[in-house]
């Protein structure tokens, strides 16, 4: 059960969780945006193509995905800083064993390691936040979780393109193992214990399996669908797999006597569609991540420094936005805008699509800074109304799940985006390497992924208009 005194953590206490939180989650997002900028360097050290090196990214948001959901229940169990610290340790090692790889393969298994240390620490850091603000301050605490993972989106593209002028992609993992082992050690200082969101209960094993299960396949099946068609025998059997494992995984929670996440939470629209708009939004801001290093890179000619500069800048303005946008919340409530945010997101879709040969860089970082804005209103808007719309004893569970939902949202981005990417075009050069194609083929190739991406994007403003004018 909650703590009937965690309302009434000091100052101080906000700061020193704020700031331990923040640390960790640059952190995380740094690691995903530095591996980003450095995919081209890998696909030509291992001679692959776009959709195989795009599994070093894939596999850790996949990895994510999956195991959310466990951590949130195990942090019921033993508790929000033992899970928190638990997952640094994990992600600090693994980085090592990244950067030791010789082969893509071994590259790919330690990223989806990385992955399990950053879900323990991403499922736990929402609820450590929402434990130490009180309920009014809500909108700024989402806000401030914003800002800091911009931070890490805005350094991660700097430091991978410096670094990668000057050397191989390995040395970006040992930095995350650093970072990491200073996250722990500030930690182990700063978090305060706190009481069990709910009561203890036995862990959901099966239910922890059957999530792990279903989520990888159902990422392969988009991913190799996309590539390689659906007649394809790998796209098959993962399509069967996710069919079987998914309902058995809901029915298992269903009769569970302790379930990873009771069913009865999704009853509530505002969370459930908060979820289904987090995991758009958030699938359509990959395609940009991934694709525009690509198509400035290979298609464009751009050198690598400035492809890291342009990719920070979204992130800088995030930083900008984000507390201020948790502000307006507080004051406005959170659907008008989640609106609005949605809306200007769109925009900066529309403002990438001509991107063309004579583009300079004062083009791109236009509609770059655009998306992110539009990006930082909703996305804070978006957190603090589902936090919000579930009951003090559901919110440990609510943050696993937003956190699944991100993640996921990105994992199915990188499937279908990289996937659009690849297939248009191989099919217009019957190349056998996506990043071989002619300038003009990737720009088609980009320009159609864009397109659909604005387009999901619309459906969502769409549905949150819709809510806020029958709020």
């Amino acid at each position: 059960m909650n703590n009937p005194n965690d309302s009434d953590h000091t100052v101080r206490q906000r700061i020193a969780v704020s700031g331990v939180q923040g640390l960790g989650l640059a952190l995380f997002t740094g690691s995903a945006a530095m591996v980003g900028v450095a995919l081209p360097s890998m696909a030509r050290e291992f001679d692959v193509d776009l959709t195989l090196v795009q599994w070093v990214s894939l596999s850790f948001f996949v990895g994510l995905a999956s195991f959310h959901l466990a951590a949130g229940r195990l942090s019921d169990i033993f508790g929000l800083r033992t899970i928190y610290l638990s997952g640094i340790i994990i992600f600090a090692a693994a980085s090592i064993g990244a950067a030791l790889s010789s082969e893509l393969s071994w590259l790919i298994v330690w990223r989806v390691i990385q992955a399990l240390g950053a879900s323990a620490s991403q499922a736990t850091g929402t609820a450590l936040l929402i434990r130490v603000y009180p309920a009014n301050q809500r909108g700024r605490a989402m806000g401030i979780f914003g800002t800091v993972g911009a931070a890490g989106m805005a350094l991660g593209p700097v430091v991978a393109g410096s670094v990668l002028e000057v050397s191989r992609w390995p040395t970006l993992f040992l930095i995350m193992a650093g970072v990491a082992a200073l996250s722990f050690a500030v930690g182990l200082a700063a978090i305060p214990k706190l009481a069990a969101s709910q009561e203890k209960g036995r862990f959901d094993w099966l239910g922890a399996l059957l999530m792990s299960m279903w989520i990888a396949p159902g990422i392969l099946a988009v991913n190799i669908g996309m590539r390689d068609g659906l007649l394809n025998h790998i796209t098959i059997f993962s399509i069967v797999a996710t069919l079987i494992v998914l309902p058995a995984f809901i029915l298992s929670q269903k009769f569970a006597a302790t379930p990873l996440v009771h069913p009865s939470i999704f009853r509530s629209f505002d969370f459930t569609t908060s979820l289904l708009i987090s995991s758009s939004g958030f699938a359509t801001s990959i395609g940009v991540q991934l694709l525009i290093p690509f198509l400035l890179g290979s298609a464009l000619n751009y050198p690598i420094s400035q492809i890291g500069l342009l990719m920070s800048l979204g992130p800088l303005i995030a930083m900008l936005v984000s507390t201020p946008a948790g502000a307006w919340v507080d004051r406005a409530g959170p659907h008008i805008p989640r609106s609005i945010g949605l809306g200007i997101t769109v925009a900066g879709y529309i403002l990438l699509l001509p991107i063309n040969e004579t583009w300079t860089f004062i083009h791109t970082s236009a509609g770059l800074i655009v998306l992110s804005i539009g990006h930082s209103i909703w996305s804070a808007a978006n957190r603090t109304l589902l936090m919000s719309s579930v009951s003090q004893q559901h919110l440990g569970i609510a943050g696993g799940l937003l956190s699944a939902a991100r993640t996921f949202g990105f994992s199915i981005g990188n499937a279908i985006f990289g996937g659009i990417f690849s297939l248009v075009v191989l099919n217009i050069d019957s190349t056998k390497i996506a990043i071989e194609g002619s300038a003009e083929s990737q720009l088609i190739g980009y320009k159609i992924a864009m397109l659909v991406a604005a387009v999901m994007l619309i459906v969502m403003a769409a549905l949150s208009t819709w809510r806020a004018v029958r709020t």
